[in-house]
C-alpha cells in the first residue's frame, strides 16, 4: 500500500492538537473538585471518570475540531503530492489540464466535506456537553 506515508502524515497532524488540548484540559481541572471527590471517598478510577474527564471534555472537543481541520488540509495536500486518487488528486490533475470546472467542483466538495465534518462534530459536542448548553441558556 503506497498510501502509508500520507496516512501517517494525516495521523501526526491530527494527533498532536488532540493530545495538547487533552493535556491542557486535564491540567486545568479545578483542584477543589478533585479534593471534594477525594474527600468523599472516590478512588482514582472514579476520580478520572466522574471529575477529570468531564472537566477536560470541552478542551478535548476543541482539540478534535482543530484536528479535523488539520486532517482535511493534510489529506488534500497528501493526495495532491503522493497519492493517485482522491479529491486532492482530482483538484491538482484538473488544474494541470486546465479543467477549471473540475477545479471549482473539487474545491467546493472539499469545503463542503470539511464544513459537514465540523458540523457533525459540533452536534456531537452539544450532545455530550449538554451541561454547558444548559448553563449558557440559563445565563450562568
Amino acid at each position: 500500500m503506497a498510501d502509508k506515508p500520507a496516512i501517517f502524515l494525516v495521523f501526526l497532524g491530527a494527533f498532536f492538537p488532540i493530545l495538547m488540548n487533552t493535556i491542557h484540559g486535564v491540567k486545568t481541572t479545578d483542584k477543589n473538585l478533585i479534593r471534594a471527590a477525594s474527600m468523599m471517598g472516590s478512588n482514582q478510577w472514579q476520580l478520572i471518570r466522574y471529575v477529570i474527564l468531564p472537566a477536560a471534555l470541552p478542551n478535548i472537543f476543541a482539540g478534535l475540531r482543530i484536528a479535523i481541520g488539520s486532517a482535511w488540509m493534510l489529506t488534500v495536500t497528501a493526495e495532491m503530492i503522493a497519492v493517485k486518487s482522491g479529491l486532492g488528486y482530482v483538484l491538482w490533475d484538473s488544474y494541470y489540464f486546465l479543467r477549471y470546472d473540475l477545479v471549482l467542483a473539487s474545491m467546493i466538495s472539499i469545503g463542503l466535506l470539511g464544513f459537514l465534518s465540523d458540523l457533525l462534530l459540533k452536534k456531537m459536542m452539544n450532545r455530550v456537553l449538554h451541561w454547558q448548553r444548559n448553563m449558557s441558556v440559563q445565563g450562568l
